[in-house]
Formats: structure tokens, C-alpha cells, sequence
């Protein structure tokens, strides 16, 4: 008998797990107000552990777009709002820019960095071929799903070149490519954040599912019995 119950609640327990992770792997989560402004999405993204800050700031050289994410860590500047379905979120980290990943190079964004990650396992699109005028992301299609203010645009990341400190490399969000640029640039910023675990409310459904297996279970003891 103790071998049944310890089966069934093993089964409930991995039930509820993947109840509160299935669906897409981009989620939003609840929305962060910048400054007492407006307020932005918060998109979980559930492979890699990222929170990204729907927010896209203006174009201005690499220090300033560094110093402008690690802003975002001081108190008072977010303040988060979880939606109905989530119930908290644990940091692991601060806000900064996205990782160039680890051996970033011109080309292609490598899927180790963390705006490659983004648009070719996330958003989904192809890259555009080298020298290719036959097609070019617009921000409509960059937000055609969960984001509203990614821009067919320049993107710093925090990733230095190491043989030349003073330029830093730059993700191209209208074609997929990375390149690197002078830090003088003006170049826009998006902030990422790592999160051990943004932890969902199981759904009613599964809450019932789970309690009417617990009822059977009980119906079957006492007929046993």
C-alpha cells in the first residue's frame, strides 16, 4: 500500500512541475514601471533563465548604455508588478546588457549569446544572408509576438573585444549579424537579467486534478479496507 501512495504522490508532484512550466517558452510574467513612468513587459524566458526589460533606450555611446542598465539595479527605479499567474521571482544577478556569448566573432549572432538566443531559437527568424538586400526584419515583425518595443536596430552588448578594449560588440537586430563598433557609438540598449526561477501559481485544473486523485486514492484504501 505505501508503495502506491508514494507512486501517486510522486506522479501528483511531477504533474503540478510541469503544469506550472509548459506552454510557449517565452512568457510575460508582469510588468516593471521605470521610474515612476510607464510601465514594461517582463519576458521570462524559460530555457535560458533570463528576464528581459521590454524597453528599448536610446542610442548613446557603450559606458553610458553600461551605466544605464547597471542604473536599473538601484532602488526605486523598477518596481514589479507579477501578473495573476506567478507568484514570485528570484534574481540571480543584476540587470546589464546581453552577453555576446563566449567566443563572439562578426557574422551570424552566435547562439551562445544571449540577443543571438533571442532571435533565432525565440523570436524564431532566419538570419539574413551576407550581402543580402532580398529582406530585412522591420520592428513590426520583431514584435509580432510576445515583445512591443524591440527595434530593427543596433544593440550593444557587455561583451568587450579583447584585442581592441576600445570597441565592444554590437548585436543587428534587422538581419541577425554581430558586429563590433568604437564604444564612442551611439548605439541603443536592452537590459537582461538572470533569475534562479520565476515561480507560477498551478492552475486551478491542475489543483483539481490533483485533489480528485488524492479522493480516489482515499475511495480505493477504504474499499480495500
Amino acid at each position: 500500500m505505501r508503495t502506491y501512495i508514494k507512486t501517486f504522490m510522486a506522479a501528483a508532484i511531477l504533474l503540478v512541475m510541469a503544469a506550472g512550466t509548459a506552454g510557449a517558452t517565452l512568457t510575460t510574467i508582469g510588468t516593471a514601471q521605470y521610474l515612476g513612468d510607464n510601465s514594461y513587459n517582463l519576458v521570462y524566458d524559460q530555457e535560458s533563465n533570463l528576464v528581459w526589460l521590454d524597453y528599448t533606450n536610446s542610442g548613446t555611446n557603450w559606458n553610458t548604455q553600461m551605466a544605464w542598465a547597471a542604473g536599473l539595479n538601484n532602488p526605486g527605479t523598477l518596481s514589479y508588478t507579477l501578473n495573476a499567474g506567478y507568484s514570485s521571482i528570484s534574481w540571480d544577478g543584476d540587470w546589464r546588457l546581453p552577453s555576446a556569448g563566449d567566443n563572439p566573432e562578426i557574422g551570424a549572432m552566435p547562439f551562445d549569446a544571449e540577443m543571438g538566443h533571442l532571435f533565432f531559437d525565440e523570436l524564431g527568424l532566419p538570419p539574413v544572408p551576407a550581402g543580402s538586400l532580398w529582406h530585412m526584419y522591420t520592428t513590426e515583425e520583431l514584435n509580432a509576438g510576445i515583445f512591443d518595443n524591440l527595434l530593427a536596430s543596433m544593440y550593444w552588448t557587455k561583451t568587450e573585444v579583447g584585442v581592441e578594449l576600445s570597441s565592444a560588440f554590437s548585436s543587428i537586430m534587422w538581419n541577425g549579424n554581430m558586429i563590433y563598433a568604437d564604444k564612442s557609438s551611439d548605439i541603443k540598449g536592452i537590459a537582461v537579467r538572470q533569475v534562479v526561477e520565476a515561480a507560477p501559481v498551478p492552475e486551478p485544473s491542475t489543483m483539481l486534478l490533483l485533489g480528485g486523485g488524492l479522493a480516489g486514492l482515499a475511495f480505493w484504501r477504504r474499499k480495500r479496507m
